[in-house]
């Protein structure tokens, strides 16, 4: 696009405050005469910005969001309310023969002031410490007013325009503050505590919570967001990605006959606002976009190991095989239970490619055991593979004075020797790659799956 402008007499602008010039090519100034720079102080010269503001209208403001999506079985409530509660720093280690494999404790209900009893292992969320997500959700700066100078007019960053910087964490899957874990329930994805249902609340919770900071009668120019997540809550991450980056739907007002031969234009209206379901609430609770709809980017997408399908679920201090939510999973073969557990997840949208994201870093754990634990890899972007398993890097195992290393298994009828030596490889994986010795890990029979049917 092009603007000339010629003037045949003398051409003068002035402002109250600065006059800025940008160019992505050349800017030329000609003059038969002399050109003239005069100011009160010195005149500069330096290098030109990369690019230029981008403009932004009165009354609006800029929304940077961090969406943070914990681990499954990863809940930072509930490790202050257990882990952190009993020791001091990141130095103090639990002594591992204190820790008890069950109990029950005593929490009081938020909702109605009643107390109740849970029932809590070793191996829950309340003995996690925090992931590396609950860690990078305390470190991400908010700024929840927009920008103003001291007199209370709009001072906008030359950046970042007129903006705030608002943050939401999102519980791990198949955790709920002060309540009992669910793993194995919350396996197939499905449910309030599953991936889906916590894309779902996290952005309830961030237009409740956090855009109430932003006053109603200024328009929302742009929404920016930065992702992060961990494990399922990785896929999570993403499955918001998708959600958040949904198009704008327009339906068209259809004229009578008379109006058709007039020539009047129809009339398009937006009918689905850009975002999914974030859009919809949001219109919803009643903030408006500057334009039609909204415009939503995504600035960064940070993830940890991301794991869809995992019929192997990370716990605490070890790990153990977690079936898909089935009314008797002894008489359920494997093969059909993970086939289940497959069909259970297609609706979770895993694609990052296509999305317009600027940055996507992508995790992965090296060492870890990934035939019923298999990664989910990106397919844009940086993927780095560290050292180690997958809680190794998104963090959460508990700070032990010495680790049993543990594999629980579901139970195995006699004579299945081909389950058998499938225990063994797994048991000579974590050997073989000096995690451990032969006499430092074993199997133990926990029967999980029992106990949730009690």
């Amino acid at each position: 696009m092009s603007r000339t402008r010629i003037v045949n007499g003398k051409y003068t602008k002035v402002t109250e405050k600065g006059y800025n010039l940008y160019s992505e090519g050349n800017t030329n100034i000609n003059a038969l005469g002399l050109n003239n720079l005069n100011a009160d102080k010195d005149i500069h010269h330096g290098s030109a910005v990369e690019k230029a503001p981008a403009y932004q209208p009165k009354d609006s403001v800029n929304v940077f969001i961090g969406m943070f999506f914990d681990g499954t079985g990863n809940n930072r409530y509930n490790s202050d309310k257990t882990y952190y509660s009993k020791i001091n720093s990141g130095e103090t280690y639990y002594k591992n023969d204190t820790v008890p494999q069950e109990y029950y404790e005593t929490i009081k209900d938020p909702k109605t002031g009643k107390q109740k009893k849970i029932k809590i292992s070793d191996r829950d969320s309340y003995w996690n410490p925090y992931s590396n997500v609950a860690k990078l959700f305390d470190l991400y700066k908010e700024k929840k007013n927009p920008s103003e100078d001291a007199k209370g007019n709009e001072d906008a960053h030359p950046e970042y325009g007129n903006y705030v910087i608002l943050k939401q964490y999102v519980e791990g899957i198949g955790t709920k503050q002060d309540k009992e874990d669910d793993i194995a329930g919350s396996c197939a994805g499905r449910g309030d505590w599953g991936v889906i249902g916590r894309v779902e609340e996290g952005i309830k919770n961030v237009i409740a919570n956090e855009f109430s900071n932003i006053p109603k009668g200024k328009k929302i120019n742009k929404i920016v967001f930065d992702v992060f997540g961990f494990s399922r809550g990785a896929a999570a991450a993403r499955h918001f990605c998708n959600e958040v980056k949904k198009s704008v739907k327009y339906d068209t007002v259809m004229w009578d006959e008379m109006d058709i031969k007039m020539g009047r234009p129809k009339i398009s209206y937006v009918s689905e606002h850009a975002g999914g379901l974030f859009g919809k609430r949001l219109r919803k609770a009643g903030y408006q976009p500057v334009g039609d709809t909204f415009t939503i980017e995504i600035r960064f997408l940070g993830v940890f190991d991301t794991v869809v399908s995992d019929m192997v679920v990370k716990e605490n201090i070890g790990y153990k095989v977690a079936g898909v939510l089935i009314k008797n999973p002894l008489t359920v073969p494997y093969s059909i239970a993970a086939f289940l557990g497959q069909a259970s997840l297609q609706d979770i949208k895993t694609k990052v490619s296509g999305l317009g994201i600027k940055k996507i870093f992508h995790i992965t754990a090296y060492n870890e055991w990934r035939k019923n634990f298999a990664l989910t890899p990106t397919e844009e972007g940086y993927t780095i593979s560290m050292l180690g398993a997958h809680s190794d890097i998104g963090g959460g195992y508990a700070h032990l004075d010495k680790y049993t290393a543990v594999l629980d298994y579901f139970d195995v009828k006699v004579g299945d020797d081909k389950t058998l030596k499938e225990k063994e490889k797994i048991r000579q994986f974590y050997i073989n790659q000096r995690i451990s010795t032969e006499k430092e890990i074993a199997f133990r029979n926990a029967y999980d799956h029992v106990k949730k049917l009690q």
